[in-house]
């Protein structure tokens, strides 16, 4: 992400863009980590989105 951007209302614009695509049985997840956005689409994202902090760290 550029320097001096919102990071949460990005991720907020994002999930709210990203949730009428998602397919039934979907979840939605974005995380962010340093200037880094990960958008997962994906039955259980969410543990895509907690493999993705643990890797940040």
């Amino acid at each position: 992400m550029p320097g001096g951007t919102d990071v949460a209302a990005f991720k907020q614009t994002l999930r709210e863009a990203a949730l009428p695509q998602a397919k039934s049985g979907e979840s939605v997840c974005v995380e962010s980590a340093g200037d880094l956005v990960l958008l997962v689409m994906a039955q259980e994202a969410e543990k895509y989105g907690a493999a993705f902090h643990a890797l940040a760290e």
